[in-house]
Order: C-alpha cells, then structure tokens, then sequence
C-alpha cells in the first residue's frame, strides 16, 4: 500500500523550513515567499542548497530523485516541488 503525495501546504511548510536553515537571515523573506516565486533567482537556492533540500525531501518524503529529474528547473518554486513530489508519489 502506498501512501498519499505530501499536500501542498506540507511541501511548503518543508521547503520554507529548510530555507530558513540555509539563510535564517532572511527568515521573513522566506515566510512571505509566493508559491511560484523563482528560488534561484531570489537568492535562496544555490546548488549547494538544493543538494541539502534534495536530500531533506528524499528522507522526509521516502523516494529517491532519479539522476534526469535532478535539474533546477523541477526545484525552482514551492509549487513545482510539490507537483513533483504529487508525481512521485507511491514510486521508490
């Protein structure tokens, strides 16, 4: 039995938490961020960053991200994770 994709707001909550983290500086920016706001272009993900926010969803989520999906464009806002990870559901 596979369990259900993480709702959005779970995603969000996710990925808000890990930025603060990375740049707990800038923890209001952060809280405000809009669901389709470009995270590299705002400064709050790097390729650093995103190796540790890949990291955090593969364990907190229980999938692994195969190597062609590991691009920045699929991380690049709360909603494409989220829509990705609501794809990924129930694989490994």
């Amino acid at each position: 039995m596979t369990s259900p994709p993480p709702t959005r707001e779970d995603v969000f909550a996710t990925v808000r938490a890990q930025l603060r983290k990375d740049y707990p500086d800038r923890a209001a920016r952060i809280d405000a961020l809009a669901p389709d706001a470009a995270l590299f272009e705002q400064g709050l993900l790097d390729s650093l960053s995103l190796l540790n926010l890949v990291d955090l969803l593969e364990h907190t989520y229980r999938f692994a991200v195969p190597p062609e999906d590991f691009v920045p464009f699929t991380f690049d806002t709360l909603e494409r994770i989220a829509a990705y990870l609501a794809g990924r559901a129930g694989r490994p």
